[in-house]
């Protein structure tokens, strides 16, 4: 019985209800505690809802937007033109950002790293990277068409990161600090 009562003594401090206690006890629940518990019923409950932070929509949009890629990626038979995103700090700053690109785009600039430091002429990857740019558009496109769950993949992400301008927008106003 020692057990019973450090039970019904944790029940107690945890907030559990009087009735449910001596139910848990093995005892009747006496007639008055639902009586008692009768008043709570007229209360009206209320709901408060906390307007989201920016860094929470953000995140929603990074999630969003990863599992858009990860379906594209899927999708896409060549690798060259997988999109990947990974968090980068730019010269010049200490403040990592959150950069997606296709491979293609590290492959190019890698090779045109490669030939400078081998003392080759430098060859700007610029042009080569709009090229495949308007591949990877076409690409996107097609795959919308004809993948139902991509082109609902791509709609979500359109709509999470709109709303997050929208309340970006209306926080600032004009301003530095956000309202």
């Amino acid at each position: 019985m020692r057990f019973g009562g450090v039970l019904v003594a944790l029940l107690v401090a945890l907030g559990y209800p009087m009735d449910r206690v001596a139910l848990a006890q093995g005892e009747e629940a006496t007639a008055e505690a639902p009586a008692e518990d009768a008043g709570y019923a007229d209360l009206e409950e209320i709901v408060v809802t906390a307007p989201r932070t920016l860094r929470s929509l953000r995140a929603e949009i990074d999630e969003v937007q990863d599992r858009a890629f990860a379906l594209f990626n899927e999708l896409n038979v060549d690798n060259d033109y997988d999109i990947v995103c990974r968090r980068e700090t730019p010269t010049g700053s200490h403040i990592p950002v959150r950069v997606c690109r296709p491979r293609y785009v590290d492959r190019l600039e890698a090779e045109a790293a490669q030939d400078f430091l081998a003392g080759d002429a430098y060859f700007d990857p610029g042009g080569d990277i709009l090229y495949h740019e308007d591949i990877l558009r076409q690409k996107i496109a097609r795959m919308a068409e004809e993948d139902p769950d991509f082109y609902h993949a791509l709609a979500e992400f359109y709509r999470v990161r709109t709303a997050y301008e929208e309340e970006r927008r209306e926080r600032f106003q004009d301003s530095w600090f956000v309202r």
